[in-house]
């Protein structure tokens, strides 16, 4: 018969071992961006003024290998809408570089997991940052917790992008900042140019979606 501690014991490993199963879970990168076809997301874009936003749609239309890809309905841009891909690997989330050389890396990773305040890496469109772990955010799509914050900055161009990602639900802001360019001989001003991407709705197969409407 086993002794109350050897249970005691037993019991406390197993509880161990359910909870970094539990943890490893919870980081996932689909967590934080889910991808699968039929996925959708809609935002309002808009830049700073008192203009109505326009709509912007990203529909997951097809994976391609481990990558899946990502229609863009941008107004105003391109008739049929631009295409963007994205892979879930244990190291994050990944977007596949438009145009990168065969001799180049074809993946940029976007978000690192798990994710932690003051993790950062180098990458061949900025310097990445994450900024926030534990931030709430209200969108018109409705309030979200817990959210994660990555802040990329490239220094050629001067452009500080901040994309907030929610829990079960994937992109829902992205607030961008970028020098205006302006005059004769198309100096830089002290200006700076805004645009912002807020969520509107969205639909994820088979999620669990954790928002406050």
């Amino acid at each position: 018969m086993l002794k109350p501690s050897l249970v005691l014991a037993s019991m406390l490993c197993g509880w161990r071992l359910l909870w970094a199963v539990h943890a490893i879970a919870e980081v996932k990168s689909d967590n934080y961006f889910p991808l699968a076809v039929g996925n959708r997301w809609v935002y309002e874009s808009s830049e700073g003024t008192e203009a109505e936003p326009v709509l912007e749609a990203w529909d997951v239309i097809h994976q391609e290998g481990n990558a899946f890809v990502v229609q863009v309905q941008q107004p105003f841009v391109t008739i049929g809408g631009l295409e963007e891909q994205f892979a879930l690997t244990p190291e994050g989330v990944q977007r596949r570089l438009p145009g990168a050389a065969p001799s180049e890396s074809q993946l940029q990773l976007v978000l690192r997991l798990p994710p932690a305040v003051g993790a950062s890496w180098e990458g061949v469109d900025g310097h990445y940052t994450i900024t926030a772990v534990d931030a709430t955010v209200t969108v018109p799509a409705g309030t979200f917790t817990h959210c994660v914050e990555v802040t990329r900055f490239r220094k050629e161009t001067k452009v500080t992008e901040m994309i907030t990602y929610a829990h079960g639900v994937g992109i829902i802001q992205r607030d961008e900042t970028f020098p205006v360019i302006g005059g004769f001989g198309d100096f830089e001003t002290r200006a700076r140019g805004h645009t912002v991407l807020r969520l509107k709705e969205w639909k994820i197969i088979n999620a669990q979606l954790p928002a406050t409407k």
